[in-house]
């Protein structure tokens, strides 16, 4: 490698300022890395996407470190309950767009920056996403949902990517890098979004510095405790720091599981790329981003349920999936509650079934064919509850429409009903 002369009184060889050979000093001695590592991560462009507990630890080590151009994707806004594992943002922080307050964190953590990291206060979408992809040279799934992470997932196969992904769930987080040198995709473990059972750390709780966590036997959960989410991101930026210099990656093909209780890791070798993937296999059926391919054909806005609300008589019932002493908390008047977890239990499904036909009797609505709707806190067990109930009520011989509310209780009140309750 050739190196610049530059001159600074006097005249030595070295394509860093004196400014950045003092700020990366201590990177700049390892063999395994040294002044080419941290040349190729200044000219690298990374994507964070997720700006909570895992994007938070992830942004900052990335920043610190020399990542070139560091952009960081989330439309969520900061909460109190984010602040206890989401460890760069304040109380005063509260209401601000996370991926905002995360950028200047990281500005000021490292002014040597070859260009001002961007924050992007917007969600990923079919029509940003390959895009957004297309433009960096490494993508970290920092997410907390279903739709964003087989989105990500995606994109990356048809752009050619390696995805850093990411999760952490109450004590244990997991890591892999996807699509690297032929390594397997999301779809090759998982090809359908909606056989995952996913839900979030407001549902089910989560441990300090870190992030939300989907995968494998973990699917349902997000919660985490304090620390686990900010161990996973570091090591998310570890190995986009490896793929942006040049150096092997530890996690390709391979699923890294930490369990803070024993304070082990373990690792696992995953399958090998399976030739029949809908998206990176031999015969891809998924050529573009779409929504039916994600799993997103089954909501209904907060707007077209509202407007179902508001019409006379009882032209829909609801469906709220959360438990019972959620219900009590706050819900919809009138509506059915059947827990997600009985929508699980095959042994309950001739209940639910006899639930539904019973109140839909008692309705008597209006709709040709009837409409449901299912409902829970944040949008993601109602996803799964519709496949469930399709399944359940596919043997009826009354049509049925089921649909669930998109964003849950909680986007129910943002765009609504101030008035209603949030927990």
């Amino acid at each position: 490698m050739e190196f610049e002369r530059v001159e600074f009184g006097k005249t030595y060889t070295s394509p860093l300022t004196p400014e950045e050979v003092n700020h990366y000093s201590r990177q700049l001695v390892l063999p395994q890395f040294g002044v080419e590592g941290q040349i190729k991560l200044k000219n690298t462009s990374v994507l964070l996407v997720g700006a909570g507990g895992l994007g938070c630890s992830a942004a900052i080590h990335l920043a610190g470190s020399g990542v070139g151009q560091l952009t960081i994707v989330d439309h969520d806004r900061i909460e109190a309950s984010n602040l206890h594992r989401q460890i760069l943002y304040r109380s005063e922080d509260v209401g601000r767009y996370k991926a905002e307050v995360l950028v200047e964190r990281c500005s000021r953590s490292n002014p040597l920056s070859r260009m001002a990291p961007v924050a992007l206060c917007t969600a990923l979408t079919t029509e940003n996403c390959l895009e957004l992809v297309r433009n960096h040279a490494v993508i970290l799934d920092c997410t907390d949902n279903v739709y964003a992470r087989y989105l990500l997932n995606d994109a990356c196969v048809l752009r050619g990517r390696a995805l850093v992904s990411a999760s952490a769930l109450k004590f244990d987080g997991q890591l892999t890098v996807y699509n690297h040198q032929g390594s397997v995709c999301r779809r090759c473990l998982f090809p359908d979004p909606m056989a995952l059972q996913a839900q979030s750390c407001d549902d089910n709780g989560v441990m300090g510095p870190g992030t939300q966590y989907l995968c494998w036997c973990f699917v349902r959960h997000r919660c985490t405790h304090h620390a686990v989410p900010g161990i996973m991101g570091s090591l998310q930026a570890m190995e986009a720091i490896k793929l942006a210099s040049g150096m092997a990656v530890s996690f390709a093909g391979v699923q890294l599981h930490y369990d803070s209780l024993s304070g082990s890791f373990y690792r696992f070798k995953l399958r090998p790329r399976n030739p029949d993937c809908p998206v990176c296999g031999d015969k891809p059926s998924i050529r573009t981003l779409d929504d039916s391919h994600l799993g997103t054909n089954t909501c209904w806005t907060r707007q077209e349920l509202k407007a179902k609300l508001d019409l006379p008589g009882d032209s829909i019932f609801l469906v709220d999936v959360r438990s019972p002493v959620e219900l009590q908390i706050c819900g919809f008047s009138d509506s059915l509650n059947i827990p997600i977890t009985s929508l699980q239990d095959p042994s309950m499904h001739a209940e639910v079934s006899s639930q539904i036909e019973a109140r839909l009797t008692a309705q008597r609505t209006r709709s040709d064919p009837p409409m449901v709707v299912t409902v829970c806190r944040r949008g993601n067990d109602s996803q799964l509850a519709v496949h469930l109930l399709r399944k359940i009520l596919k043997d009826e011989e009354r049509e049925l429409i089921v649909k669930d509310l998109h964003g849950g209780l909680y986007a129910w009140k943002k765009e609504m009903d101030p008035e209603f309750p949030q927990y």
